[in-house]
Parts: structure tokens; C-alpha cells; sequence
């Protein structure tokens, strides 16, 4: 029986660390808890949509602190560790909210730089999204600011 348990213990551990470190990403990852399920299920919809008619993939994702590091940083670390976007297109997308910092920002992969710029993404931040999340409605911000992100997308890939 010890030999069991032990065999089971170690099969575990060796599995656990060659699946990964972390499990891959949902499209909407709530870990400060800000997204109702209505919304968060809403939006989950609309990401696989838009993975299906165009392969780009859009993460959003909220955490609770930054925990002393750059928003930017931060996005672009995390937009590496799970792989958002297809590897030979590099056309990730990642929504992102730090509450405790009450800062927001979209970082876009390289492939797709061309479609939705800097510029695009600093006006939905500022135009769409921040007075939502101001006035702390932050679902209808998330709504929002993902149905202008997917609009530049899909009008800027019909030219």
C-alpha cells in the first residue's frame, strides 16, 4: 500500500510539472473580481467569435495589484507566459485592468500592430472604456471597450 501512495505521489509531482506552470488562459480571467457572470459569460462569447471568423486571440484579464510593477510590464509578461495570440501570427490581443492602481491598458501583439495601433487602443482606453470605469460600471466597460476593439479589428481587415 505504501508503494501505491508513493508510485501515485511521484507520477503527480512528475506530471504536474511537465503540464505547465499554470493552466492556459481562459478568454476572461476575473482574479480581482470585478465582472459579473452575466457579463463575463457575454464576453466570452464574443472572444470565441472572434477567434473563429479571425484567428485573433483576446484575453482579458483583471488582477488586483500590479504588485510594484509596470502596467506595461506587467501585459507584456504576462501576454508571453500564456502564449495569447497564434505563435507563426503573433496576433494576441491582451485587455487588461489593474484595480488596486485603477489603471487599464491593451497590448497588442505584433502581427497585428498595423490593424490596431497604439493610437487606436490609447482612444478606446480613453474615449470608451476609463469614464465607464470611473463611474465604477466596470461590465459595461469590458463590454464596451471589447466591441470597439473588435470593430477597428474587423473594419480596418476589410481594407
Amino acid at each position: 500500500m505504501k508503494k501505491l501512495i508513493l508510485f501515485t505521489t511521484i507520477c503527480v509531482l512528475f506530471f504536474s510539472n511537465f503540464s505547465g506552470a499554470e493552466p492556459p488562459p481562459q478568454r476572461v480571467n476575473d482574479f480581482a473580481n470585478i465582472i459579473s457572470q452575466e457579463t463575463e459569460i457575454a464576453l466570452k462569447k464574443k472572444l470565441k467569435q472572434l477567434d473563429i471568423n479571425t484567428t485573433i486571440e483576446l484575453v482579458v484579464v483583471t488582477i488586483a495589484s500590479l504588485e510594484g510593477k509596470s502596467i506595461e510590464q506587467y501585459s507584456v509578461e504576462l501576454g508571453k507566459k500564456w502564449r495569447i495570440g497564434k505563435k507563426d501570427k503573433n496576433n494576441g490581443i491582451l485587455f487588461i485592468v489593474a484595480f488596486k492602481e485603477q489603471i487599464s491598458r491593451i497590448e497588442v501583439g505584433y502581427g497585428l500592430e498595423h490593424i490596431l495601433t497604439d493610437a487606436d487602443t490609447k482612444k478606446i482606453l480613453r474615449d470608451v472604456v476609463n469614464p465607464l470605469f470611473k463611474k465604477r460600471n466596470f461590465d459595461k466597460g469590458f463590454i464596451a471597450g471589447v466591441d470597439d476593439i473588435i470593430t477597428k479589428i474587423t473594419l480596418k481587415e476589410k481594407r
